[in-house]
């Protein structure tokens, strides 16, 4: 416990020195920390489209079913891609 809580105040103090910087930077800050709930949320979603096209497409023996997830996995994987380069660059 006593390590998490060194953690947590460790953060703050971090954030709390980067104050100058995030308001000079305020929109820039903004968007990295929006689009964080969209690459994680991309991240789960994968290997779920994974499942559904072994579930849907190949079990099933449905050659739309897996052409369809398979293209859904490799938008998600491509916007994934696109999101993470952005908050790196930004």
């Amino acid at each position: 416990m006593g390590q998490t809580e060194t953690s947590r105040s460790g953060g703050l103090r971090l954030l709390w020195r980067l104050r100058p910087w995030i308001g000079r930077h305020r929109g820039l800050f903004i968007r990295v920390l929006c689009m964080a709930p969209l690459a994680a949320g991309l991240q789960m979603a994968l290997p779920n489209l994974v499942r559904l096209a072994i579930d849907r497409g190949m079990l099933a023996r449905d050659p739309d079913g897996l052409t369809l997830w398979t293209m859904l996995f490799v938008c998600a994987f491509v916007t994934d891609f696109v999101v993470r380069s952005l908050q790196r660059f930004w």
